[in-house]
């Protein structure tokens, strides 16, 4: 089950939604485990990648984001009110709320990615698609983005992601790691965060649950 190596934006998700919109997820991804088994190749790809791509291009004065989504929508119409409200959220962080705005920054295109392995529940969480921002000339920051639109990051979700971000990228100072709520436009860095020390066992028992929903679901899919 794709569960069983996921990427961290899309755990957090489920394990922040309301009942209804996890139930909703895990049977859509229960229905596309079914098509990958059935040989069927996996529809269209991930839109979100292609904004973050555009949106690193307009940190860098590469591209315009407001041109860039345009662009976008053009080739994908479903997308257009995502992408709009992508392209606001990232956009009114960048220019209105962002903690380094004296400073100069260019996104610096470095291997920055990580994961970490749950063996307790042969799991694994990618952490990827981050970038990384040279701030000055002796600061980083290396942030990661949500995308969801549902459920926002809260500060709990956000604590949970900056642990297995600084977890599993490491050998940058604790503070220059950010996880981003792209649409909300809001950036939580670790000094924002009560963190407990607790992060991996509250990590683990939420991933399980989400682990035993998927089970019961995925039986009601099995053939008689």
């Amino acid at each position: 089950m794709s569960l069983k190596k996921i990427h961290l934006r899309k755990v957090l998700t489920l394990m922040f939604a309301e009942d209804a919109k996890k139930v909703s997820i895990l049977r859509a991804d229960i229905r596309d485990e079914i098509r990958k088994q059935a040989g069927a190749k996996a529809e269209g790809g991930d839109f979100h990648v292609p904004f973050w791509h555009d949106a690193k291009a307009h940190v860098n004065g590469e591209k315009d984001l407001h041109f860039a989504v345009i662009e976008r929508i053009a080739t994908n119409k479903g997308r257009e009110r995502l992408y709009r409200a992508l392209r606001d959220g990232f956009l009114d962080w960048w220019d209105n709320k962002r903690r380094w705005t004296n400073e100069a920054s260019k996104s610096e295109m470095l291997a920055v990615k990580g994961a970490i392995d749950f063996q307790e529940l042969e799991c694994t969480v990618k952490v990827e698609n981050l970038f990384a921002l040279a701030i000055g000339h002796s600061k980083n920051r290396i942030i990661y983005p949500y995308f969801s639109e549902e459920p926002p990051l809260t500060a709990d979700g956000a604590r949970l992601g900056l642990w297995a971000i600084i977890t599993s990228v490491g050998k940058y100072p604790l503070d220059e790691f950010r996880i981003l709520d792209v649409i909300r436009g809001q950036s939580f860095a670790p000094s924002d965060l009560a963190f407990s020390g607790h992060e991996r066992d509250e990590f683990v028992r939420r991933y399980a649950s989400l682990l035993e929903m998927w089970e019961k679901l995925w039986k009601e899919y099995e053939p008689a």
